[in-house]
């Protein structure tokens, strides 16, 4: 009591002081320290022995003090009734509820007017692709310019949009904690506990009156994938014909089917929930669909006529909070919707594709045979072209079906793509014989499509297989000896007239052979850290990418065929804008 009567008395005379004094001089002068009323619950130990103070309020935590009877603790958080937050010597934790007896009384405390925080972290070491189970130690040291009260590691699964792992240490102001290691984190970080998929790591610092993140940094867990948390489920869905569970199945071999062009799936949102996102995969690109929009009492929002003009099979729409029930329908009885799903307001998660069509000039077009090589032969290019700013198109020549279509798109969606790719559909047959292969392909057919996709889109750079097909594949062989002829028959007008005719010629400035020995260069820029791959290199992007191709995983690897078959050598084949000097850049000698 006689501390606070001093307090009191030594601020009342600070500020008759100042009253008396000019303005200019008041101003001129820091503001000064003030006091303000605050309740203070302190705790005792009442044990016969000394008491554990815990770094997490459960026995099997890591003992961090051991507290005398008789001694005090100051209580920061008594809301668990089995475990009471103290703060002890200036080491936070917890201590059992049934060892402390708690008092509480109002005390006055200096208020502390503080800079603005400024929070650095040096020499990181942080996750980029890890094994599943397996151990990491995330590394780096926290430097504020005031004193912390706290560091919290969080780590979000982009899966599930959710916080899964929550790590910890807080601390006294008065330690004047200004540099922290996150290795004392260690044990409260279990890499290994987590489960395959995307994750997001962030470090955040904490001051008396703000906070800071000083790390943001995404990566990946190899294994098997779980789902994306989408609302579906807990929506109503009723159909008017086909099988409404194969909507939402997530078996890209099942689809409901309309039987009339009068067939409709129509989705209502639960109460009370508020949809963001529609998403629409279907077996084969329709031919067209309309996706009505309406809202309570079923009053029209809004009516989607898609037309379907780039050949999509996967689509998305914005929900606005209005939406309660969505209708779709389509005169295509040929092809069916295969995963349906309604993301939550506030929950799309970033791994959730909303794929465009593609529009503009392409820069870059890859010719990839089956739905796989685009990166275990092409490896970086996507991502690291992708990162460039570049417009690129993938093109899959063979049909490998509808799940490994789905596995293609995860894998470039992860690349940082957002043009949907192309399907050319034709029959996936592994013949030995590359006469047979041509015949199944049919020369002019393949070149046609070949032509009409080089006119249409009009790609400054294309790339594509080695002439050997790799290890020898004929589908391969005829992907890169058709692309060879395309490049110059896009600008023959008797070639392919019909083509012609719709999109006009157009010269290929480069064109690029995987392994070719003509004109090579190694792309070595692929395995340098980027910033617009969140510090990752196009290598390491393009390998969890290719980690969506699940069904190909016990067949072939990045690590082993992307390296034998060095997936950044290619040969300059074609150009018309001269040879390559530096050797560095699909893009060289191009304008940008």
């Amino acid at each position: 009591m006689k501390r606070r009567f001093i307090k009191r008395t030594l601020a009342a005379a600070i500020a008759a002081f100042l009253v008396c004094l000019p303005v200019a001089f008041a101003t001129d002068e820091p503001t000064p320290a003030y006091y303000r009323d605050v309740e203070i619950s302190t705790g005792v130990i009442k044990a016969d022995l000394k008491v554990n103070l815990r770094s997490e309020p459960n026995t099997n935590s890591r003992v961090l003090a051991h507290i005398a009877p008789g001694e005090t603790v100051n209580v920061m958080d008594t809301s668990n009734k089995k475990w009471t937050k103290v703060s002890y010597n200036g080491t936070i934790g917890y201590v059992s509820a049934e060892f402390l007896e708690v008092s509480t009384y109002v005390d006055q405390v200096e208020v502390v007017t503080e800079d603005p925080l400024e929070a650095t972290l040096s020499d990181p070491t942080v996750p980029t692709i890890l094994e599943h189970r397996a151990s990491f130690t995330l590394k780096g040291v926290v430097h504020t310019n005031v004193p912390m009260i706290g560091i919290k590691v969080e780590i979000i699964d982009l899966r599930s949009f959710e916080t899964v792992v929550t790590a910890r240490d807080e601390f006294v102001r008065e330690a004047d904690v200004k540099e922290y290691n996150l290795v004392k984190l260690d044990a409260k970080l279990p890499f290994r506990r987590l489960t395959a998929g995307e994750k997001r790591l962030r470090v955040v610092v904490e001051s008396s009156s703000e906070s800071a993140t000083v790390l943001e940094q995404d990566f990946y867990v190899k294994g098997e994938l779980g789902g994306i948390a989408t609302m579906t489920g807990d929506c109503r869905i009723d159909v008017t014909a086909g099988r409404k569970n194969h909507l939402t199945d997530g078996n890209y071999g099942s689809s409901w089917q309309p039987s009339s062009e009068s067939d409709t799936v129509t989705v209502t949102l639960p109460e009370g929930r508020n949809g963001a996102l529609l998403t629409l995969d279907w077996t084969r690109s329709p031919s067209s669909f309309t996706v009505a929009l309406a809202g309570e009492g079923g009053g029209a929002i809004r009516t989607i006529e898609e037309a379907n003009e780039g050949g999509m099979i996967s689509f998305s729409y914005p929900l606005t909070s209005d939406v309660r029930q969505i209708v779709i329908s389509t005169p295509d009885t040929q092809n069916g919707i295969c995963e349906l799903r309604v993301i939550e307001e506030n929950k799309v998660s970033p791994l959730i594709q909303q794929w465009q069509p593609i529009e503009g000039k392409v820069d870059l077009m890859v010719f990839s045979t089956h739905q796989d090589d685009e990166l275990l032969f092409f490896g970086g290019t996507i991502p690291y072209y992708v990162a460039q700013g570049k417009n690129v198109v993938v093109v899959y020549m063979a049909d490998c079906g509808r799940g490994r279509y789905a596995e293609a798109m995860a894998g470039l969606w992860a690349c940082g793509l957002k043009n949907h790719p192309v399907f050319v559909n034709f029959e996936d047959k592994r013949l030995n014989s590359y006469d047979e292969t041509v015949e199944l392909w049919g020369l002019d057919t393949t070149e046609a499509a070949v032509v009409e996709l080089i006119r249409k889109y009009q790609p400054d750079v294309i790339v594509t297989h080695d002439i050997n097909g790799e290890y020898g594949h004929n589908q391969h062989k005829l992907t890169s000896y058709v692309v060879r002829r395309a490049v110059l028959l896009a600008t023959d007008p008797e070639s392919y007239p019909a083509s012609y005719e719709e999109h006009g010629l157009w010269e290929v400035k480069k064109l690029y052979i995987h392994l070719y020995d003509g004109n090579q260069l190694t792309m070595t820029a692929y395995d340098e850290p980027l910033d617009a791959l969140n510090g990752l290199t196009a290598t390491q992007v393009a390998t969890i990418g290719y980690s969506k191709h699940v069904s190909q995983q016990k067949y072939y690897s990045m690590e082993r065929d992307g390296v034998h078959y060095d997936n950044r050598v290619y040969g300059l084949i074609h150009t018309t804008v001269g040879d390559d000097v530096l050797h560095d850049d699909l893009f060289e000698n191009i304008d940008n």
